[in-house]
């Protein structure tokens, strides 16, 4: 049985205490929580949802898993967004055939709400009590973005 590999790109640390091989090693494992994430979504999209409504125990239990999947996120800005940009655009195409095939609709929207839920939890902290502000990381990133025009935050 042959095993196939995965090699992530060492992204440059926005961080300058993340070593490289500590960066590979987040890649690594947000991209595992990526598919974990989106097939937990898709398991859960014909299920009837958390009995404890909102604001229950089952949100915060999600709340919390996002708020720490964005924070390793947050250690590799611009390898974390390139992965949520590619599955959402994925996402966005499986729709469109999905609903043109008259497939499972349920499924796909499910993992799009997912990904969505996780870029707002990635782009914002959470705005307990304060108004919400871009991550010092993501803020960096675009303000030396910004010198080369790619960036306006």
């Amino acid at each position: 049985m042959q095993q196939h590999t995965h090699t992530h790109p060492t992204p440059p640390s926005p961080l300058p205490n993340v070593l490289p091989e500590a960066a590979q090693g987040c890649c690594a494992v947000f991209h595992a929580l990526l598919a974990a994430g989106l097939q937990a979504a898709a398991a859960g999209a014909h299920l009837d949802g958390d009995d404890d409504g909102p604001g229950g125990p089952g949100e915060a239990r999600a709340e919390d898993w996002m708020s720490r999947m964005a924070a390793l996120g947050r250690l590799v800005p611009e390898y974390a967004l390139q992965m949520l940009h590619t599955q959402l655009q994925a996402q966005q195409q499986a729709l469109v055939h999905t609903a043109q095939a008259g497939g499972d609709l349920p499924v796909v929207l499910e993992q799009l709400c997912w990904l969505l839920q996780l870029v707002g939890f990635m782009l914002a902290d959470p705005g307990h009590g304060e108004t919400p502000l871009p991550p010092l990381p993501f803020m960096s990133l675009c303000e030396s973005a910004s010198m080369w025009g790619v960036c306006t935050l």
